[in-house]
């Protein structure tokens, strides 16, 4: 099973990229793959394969602080941020982030990274 989280504090946007990853699952035909979204980065038990993070949230931790966390634990994760600037994108580098994608994010930006991560995850659906 592959794991896949959305957390962004926009309900619109975070709508409009969960539905884009359903309709990628269902293109591809993966039905090893779960999706999960969160409004909120304060949400417990974020384990996943992939991570969509929003970096700007109004209320208690912001992206960039949950992914310094979980790099502690966890340096398997890919961590893909989403903003509506590009004012944290050097930070992302200290996390390993594997994208920085500035909203509006295209499906065809979406659908790269998901192959990308699916491919590699894959691969390693053995080894966990």
């Amino acid at each position: 099973m592959i794991q896949i989280i959305l957390c962004e504090d926009e309900r619109e946007f975070l709508a409009k990229i969960t539905g884009e990853v359903l309709d990628w699952k269902a293109m591809r035909g993966h039905q090893d793959v779960l999706v999960q979204s969160f409004a909120s980065a304060e949400e417990r038990g974020l384990s996943c394969d992939l991570l969509f993070l929003d970096i700007c949230m109004p209320d208690g931790l912001n992206g960039y602080e949950l992914a310094q966390r979980i790099r502690e634990t966890n340096q398997r994760m890919q961590i893909v941020f989403v903003s509506n600037s590009m004012e944290f994108w050097r930070e992302g580098y200290t996390v390993n982030a594997l994208r920085y994608f500035t909203k509006p994010v295209t499906r065809q930006q979406l659908f790269e990274v998901l192959d990308l991560v699916y491919a590699q995850t894959g691969a390693l659906a053995g080894e966990y």
